[in-house]
């Protein structure tokens, strides 16, 4: 009867015993990723109370007798199974697994590995990746993978280095000179001027008659002339 309610309940209620919890195990995969796992349903055993009647009223219905006198008789039957149970420590539910006791009499229930309570999970097995391919079809892939275009000679990166560093000193001497080069002539510039202005003020002192004519035009000669 317990079997017949699982795949429609969510919870089970076994009078003076505990609650048959079911859950739904999604597909998952495992060895590494290698195998897919179909869904399944998992049963967990609590040890607490539950206002579920399921299993009363099924068994009701197939004895023909009231609620009542069912939840009487499997009480007194789960009672008698939990003493069972805390002294031989393992009771064997038939096509479902065992019921068990540790030694502080905490119940747990272990689910046989074949046991079939998924309807919707009928025909489904595990699946393993690595039956799909064979070794040919394995080294078909890696020749895909593999790139065809010739790979290019790879230089020797400490001369390559050497040369480089070779080049940069060269540029940077070539650098050097030329700024060399345009600090003389910009000094040389820098001193003819100088030069042509010192000579046209001593010029200006000694022979201003020489000097006035290039900086003044004849009305203002005339002019400074009636001055002086």
């Amino acid at each position: 009867m317990i079997r017949e309610l699982v795949p429609c309940s969510e919870e089970i209620a076994l009078p003076g015993l505990g609650v048959f919890v079911v859950e739904e195990v999604p597909a998952a995969f495992s060895d590494r990723g290698y195998t897919v796992n179909p869904p399944y349903l998992r049963l967990a055993f609590r040890q607490k109370s539950s206002e579920d009647n399921s299993l009363v009223n099924l068994y009701a219905k197939k004895k023909s007798i009231s609620q009542k006198e069912a939840a009487t008789i499997l009480g007194g039957f789960f009672k008698r199974l939990a003493a069972v149970l805390k002294d031989k420590k393992s009771v064997n539910l038939p096509g479902m697994g065992r019921l068990r006791a540790t030694n502080e009499n905490i119940f747990f229930f272990v689910q046989n590995e074949d046991i079939d309570i998924y309807p919707q999970g009928f025909g489904l097995e595990s699946i393993s990746l690595k039956t799909l391919t064979s070794p040919a079809d394995d080294e078909d892939l890696l020749l895909e993978l593999v790139d065809d275009e010739p790979v290019e000679e790879i230089p020797d990166q400490v001369g390559d280095d050497r040369e480089a560093v070779g080049d940069d000193r060269e540029v940077v001497g070539e650098d050097k000179a030329g700024v060399g080069a345009l600090r003389i002539v910009l000094w040389s510039v820098l001193g003819l001027v100088v030069l042509f202005f010192a000579l046209l003020a001593i010029l200006g002192r000694v022979a201003p008659q020489l000097v006035d004519p290039l900086l003044y035009n004849s009305q203002e000669l005339e002019l400074l002339r009636q001055l002086l």
